[in-house]
């Protein structure tokens, strides 16, 4: 699959979306919060480790996923 880092080649498609899902909630976070309509975001965050899926999500990341993009 095209953009993905080595890494992430041998993710499973659960394992995307997780991952895809916390990527779209922290571009979310960032969105409100340049519009003045989120809290502040946590500094803590690392960029790479962070974004990492869990070893064994399920079929739940499809919602997940779902809603992550509607917001």
């Amino acid at each position: 699959m095209l953009g993905l880092d080595d890494d992430m080649k041998s993710w499973a498609i659960y394992q995307a979306l997780e991952h895809n899902c916390i990527v779209n909630q922290r571009i979310t976070s960032q969105v409100l919060l340049a519009t003045g309509n989120g809290p502040e975001l946590d500094p803590g965050f690392d960029v790479k480790r962070d974004v990492m899926p869990s070893s064994d999500p399920g079929p739940e990341q499809l919602a997940e996923f779902e809603q992550s993009i509607a917001e």
